[in-house]
């Protein structure tokens, strides 16, 4: 065994104390020791299907599920895959909203002894489309509510299993398949450079030690409710999903998307949770809908992950949550995991714009590079390194990916070398503090992205002669894509058209939220884009599509007004459409929250995503008021009618159209 398969780090005094303070006060530690991980996700799981039989797994607001409802949920699902796929490592798609059914559905596919492939419904069809074809898989699991879309994927119908129509014949029993720790249990698709997405592999062992070591981070146990955020075909959803499903704790997937940051806070009370985990740019949005009066008194850990971690969130934790709860700051990717943590607590004081990314985990070590590939030593930015044994087996498919992002590692023996492509420097004591990306990678909303990718598929516009996407910052956290782009023989550009063309091929958090046209793109003395160049030049025409119409109605006004506050414009008109004013999710969320805070008025996400002008949204929020109305006027006339002897009612009803309502028994 290598020196450093096994190597437990140990934190400065200060985390260490810090860490310590966030035990569960009444909880049992967990079981999880660094020999389970010598195993397959469907063993550890039956374990604590086994332990804690009636002890809730998985709850939202609408659904429940104890551990013996999902065990036996994921079996039926694990025998009916038997009966359509070998079992010997297979990739198997899911295809599922942000619910219960999904969760079994990963177990399902895991205890057939296959690969589970998670896709995002939200995605666009032919990018969803790619990824089933490369993944070869044979199989879609998905349910009634995404059948349709299942359907629209393959021209095989025998490729698409809906669970709810699994017979009530199958087996409830564990399938017993033998899978061994180093079995593919995972296809993740992400950003590629090279114009398509590329999927990450997985192996059970890989898995199963993150856990360990997120479990034994922040103790998780059995009487712990974890949140779910993330859709599962992300990464961070991995360290929920498992996090508490592998140590017999319940978790809480919330729809963030639908349901609106708005909702969050009270989901958070209602349902008790103890570890939050999100992007730092959902989080930053609570205190718009906090009064701060809300104690969160269960909560212990807010994790946050996925993008650069802005001083912003330290003091909104700071201000907001209570004493007993810790703050921890992760860097990690879907190949290696989590590489290195830092854990804050209400004392912690940072100067910096942006948080230090932390100290070394467990049989992670953390190297510097140069250009040249030689070791830099402590206060010198280089490109990070990751030497261990559990990293990523490979890129699915593609030889060629996979040996480029490894070296070999000098010492031998099971571990490795994995050039992450981001860029650091270590302290001397050790904390790594993050300096971005190496190459044209960037973090948007907590999903990764290769510019190459946008970029690639914009050049291939016949309108379009050349073009670039930078990222940009505001407050040093979020990145947004802004594309400049050189019309083809000065053809006329349309946003919406643009934003169309893109939206049928990139999810929307990899389409650009501002179009500007320029003459030509700066080059730098290599021959390359100078995109810092590109970045400050002044000779800039946003591409917009709709003449400035004020708004006359007071609701129309008062849309403008917070339009224009969130998204940081002197005016907006009635028909500028949301996208092209720079409008992504977040500020959706944003606007939302403002919404209810001003009109006392619930909207939607949804309302503003599919109807993204001011004209149009005040339309729907008419529609809905009238609705309401309606609806009440209605109860009133009904309870009145209710009230009134028998024959006094039905002349009445008689001479109008309204239903009697039944009688009561």
């Amino acid at each position: 065994m290598d020196r450093q398969q096994h190597r437990t780090l140990e934190l400065p005094p200060e985390q260490a104390a810090i860490r310590a303070n966030c035990f569960h006060p009444i909880g049992t530690a967990s079981d999880f020791g660094r020999d389970h991980v010598e195993q397959s996700l469907a063993q550890r799981f039956e374990r604590m299907a086994r332990l804690h039989p009636l002890r809730l797994a998985a709850k939202t607001d609408q659904r429940s599920l104890t551990y013996e409802e999902l065990n036996v949920n994921a079996n039926r699902i694990a025998w009916a895959i038997l009966d359509r796929c070998s079992g010997d490592a297979e990739p198997v798609v899911i295809l599922f909203d942000h619910d219960c059914d999904m969760l079994a559905a990963i177990l399902g596919v895991l205890k057939a002894g296959n690969i589970y492939v998670p896709l995002d419904s939200s995605y666009p069809e032919a990018r969803l489309g790619f990824m089933l074809e490369d993944s070869h898989a044979r199989l879609i699991v998905t349910n009634q509510a995404n059948l349709a879309q299942a359907h629209s994927l393959t021209k095989d119908a025998r490729m698409v299993m809906n669970v709810d129509e699994l017979a009530g014949s199958l087996p409830d029993r564990n399938p017993g398949c033998m899978v061994g720790p180093d079995a593919s249990a995972l296809i993740m698709y992400t950003s590629g450079s090279t114009g398509q997405p590329k999927g990450v592999v997985q192996n059970h062992r890989n898995l199963l030690h993150r856990i360990f070591a997120y479990t034994r981070d922040v103790h998780i146990c059995a009487q712990d409710r974890l949140s779910l955020l993330s859709y599962c075909s992300s990464n961070m959803s991995l360290r929920d999903i498992f996090g508490a499903l592998l140590n017999g704790a319940c978790l809480c997937p919330f729809d963030v998307g639908h349901q609106g940051v708005g909702r969050l806070a009270q989901w958070l009370l209602r349902q008790g949770i103890t570890i939050y985990f999100s992007t730092p740019s959902v989080f930053q949005q609570l205190p718009d809908v906090l009064s701060g009066n809300e104690a969160f008194p269960n909560l212990r850990v807010i994790h946050l992950g996925g993008e650069a971690v802005g001083r912003k969130n330290l003091e909104i934790f700071q201000k907001y949550f209570t004493r007993q709860c810790i703050m921890l700051n992760s860097l990690g990717s879907a190949e290696c995991g989590t590489v290195r943590e830092h854990f804050f607590d209400r004392h912690s004081v940072i100067t910096d714009n942006t948080l230090p990314v932390g100290y070394a985990v467990d049989d992670k070590e953390i190297l510097l590079l140069d250009e040249g590939g030689k070791y830099l030593e402590s206060d010198q930015v280089g490109q990070i390194a990751v030497r261990s044994r559990y990293l990523f087996p490979g890129y699915w498919r593609r030889p060629d990916l996979t040996q480029a992002v490894f070296l070999p590692n000098p010492g031998g023996g099971q571990e490795r070398i994995y050039l992450t492509g981001d860029c650091g420097r270590l302290r001397a004591d050790g904390c790594l503090v993050y300096g971005g990306r190496k190459d044209f990678m960037v973090k948007v909303r907590g999903h990764r992205v290769e510019i190459q990718e946008i970029e690639s598929l914009l050049a291939s516009l016949p309108m379009i002669k050349d073009a670039a996407v930078l990222a940009r910052e505001e407050d040093g956290e979020t990145s947004h894509l802004t594309a400049y782009i050189v019309p083809l023989g000065g053809a006329p550009l349309q946003a919406t058209e643009l934003r169309k063309l893109l939206g049928e091929q990139l999810p929307s958090y990899m389409v650009p939220t501002a179009f500007v046209v320029v003459d030509f793109l700066p080059l730098s003395p290599s021959g390359k884009v100078d995109r810092q160049a590109l970045a400050l030049r002044h000779e800039k025409k946003r591409i917009l599509t709709a003449d400035f119409v004020a708004p006359k109605t007071p609701l129309k006004q008062m849309l403008s007004r917070i339009w224009a506050e969130v998204l940081g414009l002197d005016r907006v008109g009635i028909n500028d459409n949301f996208y092209e004013l720079g409008g992504h999710s977040l500020a959706a969320m944003q606007i939302i929250n403002q919404i209810d805070k001003q009109l006392q008025i619930e909207v939607p996400l949804q309302s503003l995503l599919g109807a993204p002008t001011i004209a149009q949204m005040a339309g729907i929020m008419n529609e809905n008021t009238a609705r309401k109305i309606a609806a009440s006027q209605s109860e009133r006339t009904l309870a009145e009618l209710e009230s009134l002897p028998d024959e006094t009612a039905e002349r009445l009803i008689a001479g109008s159209h309204i239903d009697r309502p039944e009688p009561k028994n």
